[in-house]
């Protein structure tokens, strides 16, 4: 019997387990990154740096299934982009969106100005469309 696991939905098909976390080495799917295992903190750099999207595929060497970027814990925030820029877009002259990132003084700030007259949430929900505003920890939103 061969040793490949049967692809997803097949008689047999078992999920791998989560990618582990803080430990091992990953591969990417990255154009040019091919067949280069890289740390957790190499991962956790290349995502603040741009280079590593959520939906970027990698796996942990040894596993046999490739999973989501954002499927490795601690790699990019808790926090999700979409609910980021809805919050922008409704509440954000209100500053709900910098709450929601941890940023509680730039919300409160945004709050009392109202979003420094409409001015300062625009710029916002323009800069979180962009994905240039991380969370309080400094990781990209998921």
């Amino acid at each position: 019997m061969s040793n490949i696991p049967p692809p997803p939905g097949a008689p047999g098909y078992q999920p791998s387990s989560p990618l582990p976390s803080h430990s091992g080495h990953y591969h990417v799917q990255i154009p040019g990154m091919h067949g280069q295992a890289f740390t957790y903190e190499q991962l956790s750099a290349m995502a603040v740096q741009g280079v590593l999207k959520p939906e970027s595929l990698v796996q942990g060497v040894g596993e046999p299934y490739w999973s989501p970027a954002s499927a490795v814990p601690g790699v990019f925030s808790e926090k999700s982009y979409i609910a980021a820029m809805l919050l922008a877009w409704f509440l954000g002259v209100f500053g709900v969106d910098r709450f929601y990132l941890g940023y509680t003084g730039l919300g409160l700030a945004k709050l009392f100005t109202l979003g420094g007259f409409g001015i300062w949430a625009f710029i916002d929900f323009v800069l979180i469309a962009l994905r240039k505003v991380p969370d309080r920890q400094g990781k990209p939103l998921s």
